[in-house]
Order: C-alpha cells, then sequence, then structure tokens
C-alpha cells in the first residue's frame, strides 16, 4: 500500500524498523529491485523467519538483522546511513522518531522540506520517517511534536476508492522530516 500513496526515490536506502515478518520491506522490494533496505526486528524468531525468506525469494540489497533499534542505529554501519525510515505499528509516534534520528542520513538544509505531490503520490524529500499509523492520532501527534518541535509531519489517509473498509478505517501514512 505505501507504494500507492508515496512515492520513494529510486536508489533509496530504508530501515523497516520492527519488519516482523517482513512487512513492508519485502513486498517493497519485490515491487522495487532499486530500493535496499534493513529489515530490523528485537525478535531472533522473526529475523531467522525473514531472512529465510529472503534467500528463497533470492531477493538482493536486503538484509535481517536482530537487535533493538536504539542499539543498532547507534553502530558505525547503520548510523546516519539511510534515505527513510519505515515503521508499522511498532510503538509511539515520539519514539518511532527518537529511533529514526541515528538511521536517517543528515539533512544537508536548515529548515525540514514541505512534503510535496506529484502525480497524486506523496513524495517526501529524504531523509523522513514513513510510519503506518492506526486509531486516534490527535494527542499522539501533539506529544511528538511537543518533544520535537521542530518536525514536520505529513498525514494521509491510507484509503483506497473501491475499498470500503479501508475507505472507513482510521489507517493514515505519517511522513516526518526530522
Amino acid at each position: 500500500s505505501p507504494l500507492f500513496k508515496v512515492k520513494i526515490i529510486e536508489g533509496s536506502r530504508i530501515v523497516d524498523i520492527g519488519t516482523g515478518g517482513g512487512l513492508p520491506s519485502i513486498p517493497i522490494k519485490i515491487m522495487r529491485p532499486d530500493i535496499s533496505f534493513l529489515c530490523l526486528d528485537a525478535t531472533r524468531k522473526k529475523v531467522n523467519a525473514v531472512s529465510q525468506l529472503i534467500d528463497e525469494l533470492k531477493l538482493k540489497e536486503i538484509h535481517a538483522t536482530w537487535g533493538r533499534a536504539e542499539d543498532i542505529g547507534i553502530q558505525s554501519d547503520y548510523e546516519y546511513k539511510f534515505d527513510f525510515v519505515i515503521a508499522r505499528a511498532v510503538c509511539q509516534l515520539k519514539d518511532i522518531i527518537f529511533f529514526s534520528k541515528s538511521f536517517l542520513k543528515k539533512r544537508t538544509y536548515s529548515l525540514a522540506p514541505e512534503t510535496t505531490t506529484i502525480n497524486g503520490l506523496i513524495n517526501p524529500e529524504p531523509p523522513a520517517l514513513i510510519a503506518f499509523k492506526g486509531g486516534e492520532l490527535k494527542q499522539e501527534l501533539e506529544t511528538a511534536k511537543g518533544q520535537f518541535p521542530s518536525v514536520k509531519i505529513k498525514s494521509i489517509d491510507l484509503a483506497f476508492t473501491g475499498s470500503e473498509q479501508l475507505i472507513a478505517s482510521d489507517k493514515k501514512i505519517l511522513v516526518v522530516h526530522l
């Protein structure tokens, strides 16, 4: 679903925090082989399953790593190396922002960019966090903005014409520029 709402620039490097069973990184990798991924999860069993899936599908430039985001993100192989962080139903937004900061490349400009739209797709300029969230987000957004006042957050409904279930849902994609 993110590829139908968000335009990810060619050749991007992405870390999928809390990858679980490899979602959304493996489907995105299949559809966009130009993107490289680090699939990160704190549960070894999930990382082993994702690694096996990557091997069986013979996917290149995608790796699964076991560990906690706060520990892996400060290692020299991963610190400030990624264009995007993707996170799906991992934790509170303020925590995802905190974890993302060490993975994302440093911005070369002083202000967070505005998120633009091209051909109906959101076009986030890296570095950015792309978070999939549901539920009542008002308090969560206020808390995140209070803790990180310089972030810019763009909320996108994750609804598709012809899918009544998703049209009626409260699912959102949040693009966060740190």
